[in-house]
């Protein structure tokens, strides 16, 4: 309440005290000043005629809830406050929402009457409707309860203990952060270079390589399978032939004058073993040799399904089988081979295990009355074998 608010109030209550105690005094009939009852806001009122006489002056001298005035019923409402309001009326509509403990008071201040809605000064233009008020106080109800919540004792002190970042701390983060001196777009364009290759560009050339390292198949040979095929069947080494050949060139340096040398009758019989050596050797490059241009006659292919995990399957390999070709389905499983029975399902040297989507090459080798035995750690997968005669 304002200090207006608060004078007028204790002025209407000091004069109505006044008047009150003086016997023989009916205030209605004083020309000047008429207390209302006490009104009870707890019940709901809509233009409830509480005044029917003409007046100039309005004292609302209590308020603790909210209410509402009319002039006339299809007049232009107006909202109570505590304090004074000046205007001409000859009857008083009061309109109230039901407000459990909330009253109101108002004395009444009389002369001359005159008529309030003819006066352009209080023409309802531009004036809140009830409706826009009561909006209002909707939401500046919530606010008080909203801004209780905010800064209470308790509260302050809560934030007070946390362990909020030191101002070296923050310093340390800002020099960080200060290091951040590129936008993302211009590290685009760093990492994308002047021709602006893309991760798209990269991909198109990995695809232009493989298409390269595809013609390298027949190149696939293990280390172990070229050794095996140099050295042969009876396992001969470069060492062997550097041994024989320089006992070749020892018996030539025996040979006397009649075309002899111990342990050997004549020339020929070292010429004879001279052709073994070359023998041999043409052997030698035959297993080493590459012909790109040679043919296989007929591919055959084998699809084996392995119902079971770590349990053996096998395939015959077909008479002349001069390449091999094998894998897992689909990939994504590491599996075990072998050349002999028993190694694979509980993995038993000699055997081989393959890496998930790894391909077994094998080619100018003979394959001849050989049988492949392998197993893989899960079941249902299937291998996939290609031979060629």
């Amino acid at each position: 309440m304002n200090g207006y608010g608060n004078f007028v109030t204790k002025l209407a209550r000091d004069l109505m005290g006044y008047l009150q105690s003086r016997q023989n005094v009916n205030l209605e009939d004083i020309d000047h000043l008429v207390t209302l009852p006490t009104f009870d806001l707890g019940k709901a009122r809509t233009n409830e005629k509480i005044y029917n006489r003409s007046g100039c002056r309005i004292f609302v001298t209590s308020l603790t809830g909210t209410a509402y005035l009319r002039s006339r019923i299809t007049g232009q409402t107006y909202p109570l406050f505590l304090g004074s309001m000046s205007f001409p009326f000859k009857k008083l509509y009061l309109t109230n929402d039901a407000q459990a403990g909330k009253t109101l008071s108002i004395v009444i201040g009389l002369q001359s009457f005159v008529d309030l809605d003819t006066q352009p000064e209080f023409s309802s233009a531009g004036l809140a409707t009830q409706t826009t008020l009561a909006l209002i106080k909707a939401k500046t109800d919530n606010l008080d309860v909203a801004l209780s919540t905010l800064a209470t004792d308790a509260g302050l002190a809560a934030i007070a203990g946390l362990d909020f970042a030191e101002q070296t701390t923050l310093a340390l983060i800002k020099a960080k952060t200060d290091n951040l001196n590129i936008s993302i777009s211009a590290l685009r364009d760093a990492i994308r270079g002047g021709d602006e290759r893309t991760l798209t560009s990269l991909f198109d050339t990995l695809i232009l390589i493989k298409a390269k390292t595809d013609l390298l198949d027949n190149f696939n040979l293990s280390v172990t399978s070229l050794r095996d095929a140099i050295d042969g069947a009876d396992s001969r080494t470069l060492t062997h032939l550097y041994d024989k050949l320089t006992s070749v060139i020892a018996h030539l340096a025996r040979i006397n004058s009649a075309g002899t040398e111990a342990g050997y009758t004549n020339l020929y019989d070292i010429l004879d073993e001279l052709e073994t050596i070359f023998d041999k050797l043409d052997s030698l490059s035959d297993r080493i040799s590459y012909n790109p241009k040679e043919v296989y006659n007929v591919p055959t292919t084998y699809n084996v399904t392995m119902a079971n995990a770590d349990h053996e399957y096998s395939q015959a390999l077909p008479a002349g089988t001069k390449q091999i070709t094998f894998f897992i389905r689909g990939g994504n499983e590491i599996y075990r081979y072998a050349w002999v029975t028993g190694k694979v399902a509980t993995p038993t040297a000699p055997y081989t295990e393959i890496p998930a989507n790894g391909i077994v090459f094998l080619d100018k080798l003979d394959f001849t009355d050989k049988t492949l035995y392998f197993a893989c750690p899960n079941a249902g997968n299937v291998m996939q074998i290609e031979v060629l005669t």
